[in-house]
């Protein structure tokens, strides 16, 4: 009951879940934040997809099915009214269709070949779907006899689009292929009448997003890659779109602190190093994390700015509250308790100070000399007139002395496991008076550049 703050405003009620998760020790806010992201990351990795069954029916009107999106790739097939098409799935205005033989595969509009295409009960596909991929893994890939038209769209995804080429079959699927510049390409692949691929090429996609493009894709790729019928991804809600974006790359600092928390595994690690990884992971997982987004097509804005406002903000907190988080001799994370505060002897502080109460200028001098300056244009060396004006000023000063009554103050703080303490020493002051001494008159020398500062 401790960590739950009382509600005394309306400002307390907004505030409350915060104030609540500040309120909780290091390790319930890590437990919480673990909550929040595993069982997101759990869904992408292990994802479930719905069963997607096709309809064959007959088109009512004529249209083009689009057999390719790529520059040299793009074809189209045209459908007359009254043939068979197969339906395999709805993705948003546009159907995704192939023809009933299965050499013929692409995207056609729903309004170019019905009147009334919403009594059509088709899964929806997510027009994101892919897979991320860098091109050593692919090449590989491609390379290896075991790799058919079948396993390609069990493992990975399904061909996008199809068409036939002589005996051979044309296939675009969608990889995002990774090279080591981090530019972004898709691949067109020729697969003989056996399924075993024939030949492939890579055709440019986008430009580079974020600095991550090495083996580190392939390793995270589950995380920003999508299927086809996949039944949930963060993106479908804003809470948990928020979640994933902003969240995702904190995992490894909410990790270490449970392994902190359970002591035994890290034990020897000393706080000044524990607190150096913590500060690490607080910079690199969010940083890493909103690189994989770029990646993935997520948008610059506001992705970007608010995750360099998250880690600036992550840090201070650290660094205000956390420091230290560990007890140096038992190193149970948990924080010194205070224990009470010893009053030493009371003694008195004089110090003695000034301040101007008049001035006057008796004296006023000036010079002038010669020198060598450069001009603003070209290296030419011409002499150039200085002035120097020189001042005295008499001033007088009112000078007073401060007396202060002084209680030093010992707060006492020790670790509720072992006893380990450690003291902080302040002083408090608890009369102070100020005795005027007396003034006195004095001249000062100074120059025109010394006054302007």
């Amino acid at each position: 009951m401790k960590y739950i703050p009382k509600i005394n405003s309306f400002k307390d009620f907004i505030f409350w879940p915060l104030r609540f998760f500040f309120n909780l020790p290091l390790q319930g806010q890590a437990v919480i934040g673990l909550a929040l992201t595993l069982p997101l990351v759990v869904i992408m990795i292990f994802p479930k997809s719905e069963s997607s069954e096709s309809q064959i029916v007959k088109v009512a009107k004529t249209a083009y099915l689009k057999t390719g999106c790529l520059e040299n790739n793009i074809d189209s097939l045209k459908i007359r009214s009254g043939e068979s098409l197969k339906l395999l799935a709805r993705q948003g205005s546009l159907l995704w269709a192939e023809t009933t033989d299965g050499k013929n595969r692409g995207f056609v509009k729903a309004s170019d070949i019905f009147d009334n295409s919403d009594e059509l009960t088709l899964p929806d596909r997510r027009s994101r779907s892919s897979y991320f991929i860098t091109k050593n893994k692919f090449e590989k890939l491609m390379e290896d006899t075991l790799t058919t038209f079948q396993s390609l769209q069990k493992d990975y995804l399904n061909a996008e689009y199809l068409r036939p080429s002589g005996k051979n079959i044309i296939g675009e699927f969608g990889f995002y292929v990774i090279d080591s510049l981090g530019t972004q390409l898709r691949p067109v692949i020729t697969f003989n009448s056996d399924g075993s691929v024939a030949d492939y090429r890579l055709e440019f996609w986008r430009y580079r997003r974020g600095f991550i493009h090495n083996s580190e894709i392939d390793i995270l790729s589950p995380l920003i890659s999508t299927k086809e019928f996949q039944t949930f991804t963060p993106f479908d809600n804003w809470f948990t779109n928020l979640v994933w974006t902003y969240l995702i790359g904190f995992i490894p600092v909410f990790l270490f602190v449970i392994i902190l928390w359970m002591r035994y595994p890290l034990i020897w690690l000393p706080n000044f190093f524990v607190n150096l990884i913590i500060s690490l992971l607080i910079i690199a997982g969010p940083v890493l994390w909103c690189s994989l987004l770029r990646v993935q097509g997520v948008m610059w804005m506001p992705v970007v700015p608010v995750t360099g406002i998250l880690l600036f903000v992550s840090c201070l907190l650290f660094w205000a509250f956390f420091s230290g988080l560990r007890c140096p001799r038992c190193k149970h994370l948990i924080y010194h308790e205070h224990t009470g505060t010893l009053m030493g002897k009371q003694f008195i502080r004089t110090e003695r100070n000034r301040h101007e109460i008049a001035r006057r200028n008796i004296k006023h001098t000036t010079s002038g000399y010669w020198k060598y300056n450069f001009k603003k244009v070209g290296n030419k060396s011409v002499k150039v007139g200085v002035m120097e004006h020189r001042y005295v000023d008499e001033v007088t000063y009112m000078e007073y002395e401060i007396r202060s009554l002084i209680q030093p103050l010992t707060k006492q703080y020790s670790c509720p496991r072992c006893g380990h303490g450690n003291d902080e020493k302040s002083q408090k002051v608890l009369e102070s008076e100020t005795i005027q001494l007396g003034t006195y008159t004095v001249k000062e020398k100074y120059s025109r550049d010394e006054a302007r500062g």
